[in-house]
């Protein structure tokens, strides 16, 4: 399964209004529990003066040390952290926070409006935010000499494959690129080197593409 986050730097706001009471939901990507409780501690600077500060992070959700953590904020048990949670594990979220800011307005929803509420929140928050997929591709290396190299990487740019690195040296060329087939990949590479290439499968590389529009 892929998962989608934010892109780095990026910062997504909504706000729902339930009978007077604001719900302002902020996100952001986040790398760590140290991470978030600075960016909870930033936005609770930025919005004085409110009720609640309820939150939700998933860290690492596409590896084995995934992690996860909510937070009602004294809100009743279960009606805000856990919906802000919900959400973004829905989305396939992951290296995401997302934190949602109350101003009561005076009239109690009960624990059924308030679990619409933040989801709500956090439902419009990311509606429209500009996701990345994170992606696992395959890294693959062919090396050649320098007498078949611009050969070798212009049919490669020509078949769709983009280096992700590029090396010369005195007697050979080194291209690195990240591909979805690696059999299809080195098939071509070999043909364009006529063999005479050092092909390799590198391991695992992660890329994040855009999710919308694709």
């Amino acid at each position: 399964m892929d998962f989608c986050l934010l892109p780095p730097d990026t910062e997504c706001r909504a706000e729902v209004e339930v009978k007077r009471s604001r719900f302002i939901c902020l996100a952001a990507r986040t790398a760590d529990p140290p991470q978030a409780r600075a960016y909870l501690a930033d936005v609770r600077h930025r919005f004085p003066n409110a009720r609640h500060y309820c939150s939700a992070y998933v860290i690492s959700a596409d590896t084995a040390q995934g992690m996860s953590h909510s937070s009602d904020d004294g809100e009743p048990a279960g009606t805000a952290g856990r919906p802000i949670l919900e959400v973004l594990q829905s989305l396939h979220l992951t290296d995401t926070q997302a934190v949602v800011v109350r101003y009561f307005g005076g009239t109690l929803l009960g624990t059924g409006g308030l679990v619409r509420a933040y989801t709500a929140a956090a439902q419009k928050c990311f509606s429209h935010a500009p996701l990345l997929r994170r992606i696992r591709l395959r890294h693959a290396r062919i090396r050649v000499s320098l007498a078949l190299a611009g050969k070798t990487e212009a049919g490669l740019r020509a078949g769709g494959y983009l280096p992700i690195h590029t090396e010369y040296t005195r007697s050979y060329a080194e291209f690195g690129f990240a591909v979805t087939d690696f059999h299809a990949f080195s098939q071509l590479a070999a043909a364009l080197s006529a063999g005479g290439g050092q092909i390799s499968d590198l391991g695992t590389v992660l890329r994040e593409v855009p999710l919308r529009g694709e």
